[in-house]
């Protein structure tokens, strides 16, 4: 074996691992950065889901309130004898 040969062999193979941690630490960066961005992401849609909820639950708020009045009005159409067209009904929500 040549010991004059294991210098620049030394050299290369440093610089090699050198790169090889360059490289790893620029993937992991990368991940990161992806990773805050997929955190971002989810709260921002997280948040979106909340107020579409809220809006949700606001109009199924008034819905029933809306078909809680209908059927007052119905009760008193029965009270005072009429009867009311009973084809006319909407989905309960």
């Amino acid at each position: 074996m040549d010991w004059n040969a294991l210098g620049p062999a030394g050299i290369i193979l440093v610089a090699l691992g050198g790169a090889i941690r360059w490289l790893d630490a620029r993937q992991q960066r990368s991940r990161d950065q992806m990773i805050k961005a997929l955190e971002f992401r989810l709260k921002a849609e997280q948040e979106d889901h909340k107020e579409t909820e809220a809006e949700r639950d606001a109009y199924r708020t008034a819905y029933r309130s809306a078909r809680a009045t209908l059927r007052s009005y119905e009760q008193q159409l029965i009270s005072a004898g009429i009867i009311p067209d009973p084809t006319w009904e909407e989905p309960d929500v």
